[in-house]
C-alpha cells in the first residue's frame, strides 16, 4: 500500500515542528510562575498529569517530578545549581 506523498510530507513537517518546539523548550529553565500554575492545576485535581503537561507545553516527566518535589519539600522552585 502506497501512502499519499502529500500526507507523508505533512506528517514529516509536523514531526519536525514538534521536535523544534521541544528542543527550544528544553533549553530554557521553567519559570517559578509556570511551576506555581502547574502545581495549582494539579491541586485542583480536574485534569490528568498528561493533560496538564500538554496544556502547559512541558513534558509529562517534568509534571511528575514537580509534583513529587512539591509533596516532599513543599516547594515548587527549581533546585539551586
Amino acid at each position: 500500500m502506497l501512502m499519499d506523498t502529500s500526507q507523508t510530507e505533512l506528517e514529516r513537517s509536523r514531526f519536525a515542528y514538534t521536535v523544534r518546539v521541544i528542543d527550544i523548550r528544553r533549553m530554557r529553565p521553567i519559570s517559578n510562575d509556570l511551576r506555581r500554575r502547574i502545581i495549582e492545576t494539579i491541586q485542583e485535581n480536574e485534569e490528568t498529569q498528561p493533560e496538564i503537561a500538554e496544556r502547559f507545553s512541558v513534558s509529562l516527566s517534568f509534571v511528575e517530578k514537580l509534583r513529587h518535589r512539591f509533596r516532599v519539600t513543599g516547594s515548587y522552585e527549581a533546585k539551586p545549581h
